[in-house]
């Protein structure tokens, strides 16, 4: 199948370990093991011991983690507000 890539769709963005390291600040050890977990977006092969993650899902993981810990958060709330009710 060929795709080809314009303005209106352009073409996704790779991020190497490294730069998933940066943005995520996980070890490369817990990028695999979250990865091989289900729980962490799958890695990309690029042949010759190359792999790597497109940046928008990546970015999607972290926008999730952030939404976890928010909604936590608000249900800690919520279940404070009730108690004291």
């Amino acid at each position: 199948m060929i795709v080809v890539w314009s303005a209106i769709m352009p073409a996704p963005r790779l991020l190497a370990v490294k730069q998933v390291q940066d943005r995520t600040t996980l070890s490369r050890a817990t990028i695999y093991r979250l990865e091989r977990d289900g729980k962490f977006p799958r890695l990309v092969s690029l042949g010759a011991g190359r792999v790597a993650w497109l940046e928008s899902e990546v970015e999607g993981w972290v926008t999730a983690q952030v939404a976890a810990r928010d909604a936590a958060s608000l249900d800690g709330t919520l279940a404070e507000a009730g108690a004291s009710a």
